[in-house]
């Protein structure tokens, strides 16, 4: 059985600051990771990236955030509405440059 993975859980991967939801996140992702049946939209690695390099009290640089994509080696990926052709990581700091936002 497939396993969707939601923002959230990717997010406290990397959120220093919540060790407890950090090390079950880590946890339920390795299991699944290791059967092969994690599901991630393009969407939510967008929601991913723009959350670890703005939302966490210690945020992720761009760099370190684009070298989290590798997370998404042992998943398949859910089909997404968004019409581009860029890497979803790409994509979210273009959009955040269009924007305006840091």
């Amino acid at each position: 059985m497939k396993s969707f993975f939601d923002t959230n859980v990717l997010v406290y991967l990397f959120d220093a600051d919540s060790p407890e939801k950090r090390r079950k996140a880590r946890a339920l992702f390795q299991k699944h990771a290791e059967a092969g049946d994690i599901l991630l939209s393009t969407q939510v690695l967008q929601e991913f990236y723009v959350a670890v390099t703005r939302k966490l009290a210690r945020p992720l640089d761009a760099a370190a955030a684009a070298e989290a994509g590798p997370v998404s080696r042992n998943c398949r990926w859910c089909r997404s509405t968004a019409r581009s052709s860029s890497p979803p990581f790409t994509a979210a700091a273009t959009a955040s440059f269009r924007s305006g936002m840091p």
